[in-house]
Formats: C-alpha cells, sequence, structure tokens
C-alpha cells in the first residue's frame, strides 16, 4: 500500500502509544509531528501533535531521533495512529530532494485545481468508438492535472496554469511516482514532458522523489 501520510516527526517515546485501544509492542511509538510533507484532508493540521507511530522495524528508531516517516492509516479515535511503511533520517530525505530540484525544469507552488484524462487519449477513443486495444499489467493510466500556479522558484513557465502528467496506476512499475489529485498544494517539482509522451505543448510531468515532490 502506498503511504499517503508523509511527515517528519521526533521519536518522544518507544512501546508506548498516545491515544487509547492501539495495540503496544517494542515497535509502537509516540511521535510528535514536525512537518506535513503530504496528507490526505483527515491527516492535515497534526503539526505539533503527538500521534501514535508503528514503525516498520527496517531500521533502529530510537527516543529523540527525528525522521521521515512514510505512512498509511491504521486506528482513529480520541487521536490518530498510523502504520509507518519506511523511515529515514531528515538528513537523508533533504538530500534526495535537493538533486530534483537541481535537474528541474520548473518548480512552483501552486494548487491543483483539476485532474483530467490527457486530451489525446479522449481523441482517440472518440476515433475509436469508445474501443480500447489491449492493455499492459504495467499501463501507466496517464492523468493530467492542471495546476494553478502562485510562484515560481525555478525556471519561467510564462503562464498562471500548467499542465502536469501523471500515472495513475498502482502498479509495482510506477509505485513511488508521485499521484497527484484536486485541492493539493504545495511545491511541485516538474521536468518538461518528453514530446513522445504527450501531443499537448507546455506539458510536464512531476519527478519521481519521495518524499518531496511535492512538499507543503
Amino acid at each position: 500500500m502506498q503511504p499517503t501520510f508523509v511527515f517528519e516527526g521526533t521519536v518522544k517515546k518507544l512501546g508506548r502509544a498516545a491515544m487509547k485501544d492501539v495495540p503496544v509492542d517494542e515497535r509502537t511509538a509516540v511521535v510528535t509531528v514536525d512537518r506535513t510533507i503530504e496528507a490526505p484532508p483527515d491527516l492535515a493540521g497534526y503539526d505539533g501533535r503527538d500521534i501514535t507511530v508503528r514503525v516498520s522495524g527496517r531500521r533502529k528508531v530510537g527516543a529523540g531521533q527525528r525522521m521521515v516517516f512514510h505512512t498509511t492509516g491504521w486506528i482513529h479515535g480520541e487521536g490518530v495512529a498510523v502504520q509507518s511503511r519506511r523511515e529515514e533520517p531528515v538528513s537523508r530525505a533533504v538530500a534526495r530532494t535537493r538533486q530534483p530540484v537541481d535537474a528541474a525544469d520548473l518548480v512552483v507552488s501552486g494548487k491543483v485545481v483539476t485532474v483530467r484524462l490527457p486530451r489525446e487519449s479522449t481523441r482517440g477513443r472518440a476515433r475509436s468508438g469508445g474501443k480500447t486495444g489491449p492493455i499492459s499489467e504495467h499501463d501507466p493510466q496517464w492523468r493530467e492535472a492542471v495546476i494553478q500556479v502562485d510562484k515560481v522558484l525555478q525556471g519561467a513557465p510564462g503562464k498562471k496554469q500548467i499542465v502536469v502528467r501523471f500515472p495513475a496506476s498502482s502498479d509495482v512499475l510506477w509505485h513511488d511516482t508521485p499521484k497527484l489529485h484536486p485541492g493539493q498544494e504545495g511545491q511541485f517539482i516538474l521536468r518538461k514532458a518528453k514530446p513522445a509522451r504527450s501531443a499537448a505543448k507546455d506539458v510536464y510531468v512531476a519527478v519521481a522523489a519521495d518524499p518531496g515532490t511535492v512538499e507543503p
């Protein structure tokens, strides 16, 4: 399952929980959310609050450590408990974000106003009478997100709205690539789409960096 709640947090206590009715073991921790990187609507606004995290067990986690947690929902009640799919030191996450920023054609802050099928896909479907050919199990299921640009941080799009193409597929081949949705806000690290990937001009693709491709 792909992480839906990604945040920087400080491990406060190990073997404890921040809410009742949560199974506690050596992998359960109370973590303070220092900064949200990506979150669904029901988990937005947790900055500065303590939550329960069941760590992945892939690396040793100690009290006082500040890490980036890639999590999915687990238990909701008087608080929230999440399961971490993986953790990494904040310094390493920042370094991995810096690399795609340096290679990006465009970095903007803004908001996704809509997500749609690529126009050439809808035109092609209309010409074929709605029929489609064989679909590969690794089909990316391309979608286009229209982003309202608030500020240009790198590059010069020259437009108030830009089109960003991304694979909606959850197949293993596309599992770690960014998935955009209406209402999503933050910084978008982008590269020009290859001509073969898009029939339209001025279309970008989101750089596959995790975390930080979409970073509040």
